[in-house]
């Protein structure tokens, strides 16, 4: 699609830089609170007076996490095409730059989007569902952290600390442990609730927990990350995303690295998919300790098996959602069973 203006916008926490491309001007204007009122307002005003639309116009900005809640809300009530790029793709496709301001900023934003508009890609907005989910496991991240930061307190200050001293701080650290567990219990309890209320959701998590190796944590993880398997629509690209894929490094005649994953993905998932592939090798008859053993005997890395059964973890979900019925070892092809004609 190719369009006439190109909005960029740098988004903070409480205003927006607005700067408009046209192709024969180039429109500074004043920030906007970062509200969905003055949005809406700023918007449609600006929409009435230089023709802007959803046909049109792209509007482009860095995905800053919650603060572009308010304008991705307000793109999709008014019908506006909304490009939301992460800032490190931006900056690195900019070339040598000095300086920086938001006003700045917003310009090479705009430029950005007109320069690489072949690359747009509309946002994908999630079910209020899924986004429930995600504003429900980001608190959860917090205590779960919390907790952790506490009861490796317990275990390191115990035989460093006088007992007499440490016997306070022991007994308040355990207080808040406790009280930690609880709320992480009744977060997850929410997070079942929210699930078993949306039938596709509960149906994704059924599906997934039907392999072994997949708990709630990891697919509720990936649910959110794949917006309910609508944003990332294949194996190969999930692998990509949490950094199980590996890349050839090659370069000439005298670069020849082994293939590597990436470490621009999301690590967090990786140490998901991670510890669910490690808990495979703790059945010692199961097919994939056999395959674990089979590979390190022939002199793979412990670290190249476990990728390996990661990725057919991936696999796995992926061949679950696609063919809508639970994980089987004994695999029976959907077109046996159908009625022939």
């Amino acid at each position: 699609m190719d369009f006439n203006h190109y909005l960029g916008i740098d988004v903070s926490k409480g205003s927006l830089e607005l700067h408009l491309i046209s192709l024969d001007q180039s429109i500074e204007f004043e920030p906007i609170d970062n509200t969905d009122d003055a949005i809406t307002t700023g918007l449609f005003e600006l929409c009435k007076l230089y023709q802007l639309s959803g046909e049109n116009t792209l509007i482009i900005a860095e995905h800053t996490g919650i603060y572009t809640y308010p304008l991705i809300r307000v793109c999709s009530e008014l019908g506006l095409s909304l490009w939301l790029q992460s800032g490190y793709e931006i900056k690195h496709s900019q070339g040598l730059q000095r300086g920086k301001n938001d006003k700045v900023d917003a310009y090479r934003i705009a430029e950005y989007g007109r320069r690489f508009r072949d690359k747009y890609s509309p946002i994908e907005l999630g079910e209020k569902s899924i986004e429930y989910l995600r504003y429900l496991r980001s608190e959860r991240r917090l205590l779960v952290k919390d907790r952790a930061k506490f009861q490796a307190q317990q275990s390191d200050h115990k035989d460093f600390i006088s007992p007499e001293i440490y016997k306070g701080r022991a007994k308040r650290n355990k207080a808040r442990i406790k009280l930690l567990d609880s709320q992480i219990k009744q977060l997850d309890q929410e997070i079942k609730e929210v699930i078993h209320e949306d039938p596709k959701l509960k149906r994704y998590l059924k599906l997934l927990t039907s392999i072994k190796g997949i708990g709630l944590q990891i697919a509720l993880n990936v649910i959110i990350e794949t917006l309910g398997f609508t944003k990332i629509t294949t194996a190969k690209k999930f692998a990509c995303h949490s950094g199980i894929a590996p890349f050839r490094y090659t370069s000439g005649t005298s670069v020849r690295s082994k293939n590597k994953v990436s470490y621009k993905a999301n690590r967090k998932m990786k140490s998901l998919l991670f510890m669910g592939a490690l808990s495979l090798l703790n059945v010692k008859d199961s097919e994939e300790y056999r395959y674990y053993k089979r590979k390190t005997s022939e002199g793979k890395e412990h670290y190249s098996v476990m990728i390996a059964l990661t990725d057919k973890l991936v696999r796995k979900m992926y061949a679950v959602i696609r063919d809508d019925r639970p994980y089987s070892k004994e695999y029976e092809p959907n077109w046996r069973n159908a009625e022939v004609a």
